[in-house]
């Protein structure tokens, strides 16, 4: 029999037409009559017509819900990563950004003007050159952008960015999209690393160079193996208590008492110093 809504409203002639977004049912659209009619063929494209016109004004508007879904996703997900986003496009050096971006070039993003110029603008000088040819290589040939740069504050202060980007592909103009985040705390770790790395194999091969000098002297005053071990090991271990000693004191000196009890180990010194604590 007929569908229950027919039948609670007494219709008894109608036309439908389905509405389809990208190719699924989204709904019905429909005219239907409490009086038995015929409907002509015109009557029924005139349906299709409105189903037509409500789909693609559905699919705008739900391609507009997405897209607007789409920048609340990804904005929250870059606040979180502490990310700042930016669009340009090279042709006209139009360009978009985030306020995040603003403020990590310390500007404020009330006034700071959106373009690739002003960007480059708070480029180190040293650096801007090797920046510069990198995007172009991104523009001309669609290499990935990868880079760790310095900037500049307006207080003259050097804040490290790292920087990332790629085309949009078919867009007209071309586009090139992008993030920047600060990696100062990181670099600054990374140069503290380094410094480390080179006073230690500074110190390593300083105390190399003192070990073989003590093998040296101490294999000239002895005759024969044994006692050149024992007299070697003796003098390594008096450098080990003196490098323990002046580092309980923070390398700030230390007491000359302390520093020759611990240091005389060897029996036959003992009777040739004489230290007075008084």
């Amino acid at each position: 029999g007929p569908p229950e809504l027919l039948k609670r409203y007494n219709l008894r002639a109608g036309l439908s037409a389905p509405i389809l977004i990208d190719g699924r049912a989204w709904g019905v659209v429909g005219a239907h009559s409490r009086q038995r009619e015929r409907y002509s063929g015109d009557d029924l494209n005139v349906i299709r017509s409105a189903a037509n016109i409500l789909a693609v004004a559905i699919g705008q508007i739900t391609h507009e819900r997405t897209a607007v879904e789409e920048k609340v996703r990804r904005d929250l997900a870059f606040r979180a990563a502490d990310l700042a986003f930016w669009r340009h496009i090279p042709e006209t050096d139009e360009a978009e950004w985030d306020r995040k971006l603003p403020e990590l070039l310390g500007q404020d993003p009330e006034t700071f003007s959106a373009s690739g110029n002003g960007f480059f603008s708070a480029v180190h000088p040293d650096d801007v050159s090797r920046v510069r040819e990198a995007y172009t290589r991104t523009v001309d040939r669609g290499e990935p952008f990868e880079m760790e740069f310095r900037i500049v504050l307006p207080s003259g202060n050097i804040r490290w960015i790292a920087g990332r980007g790629a085309r949009i592909p078919g867009s007209d103009p071309l586009e090139i999209m992008g993030v920047n985040f600060d990696v100062t705390d990181r670099r600054k770790q990374e140069e503290r690393q380094d410094l480390i790395m080179r006073e230690l194999d500074h110190r390593v091969k300083n105390m190399l160079s003192v070990i073989v000098s003590v093998a040296q002297i101490s294999s000239r005053q002895q005759t024969d193996l044994q006692s050149f071990v024992e007299t070697f090991t003796q003098r390594v271990q008096a450098m080990a208590k003196a490098h323990s000693l002046i580092s309980e004191g923070k390398w700030d000196g230390v007491d000359l008492a302390a520093a020759g009890e611990g240091l005389l180990v060897h029996p036959r010194w003992h009777h040739r110093f004489e230290l007075d604590k008084a």
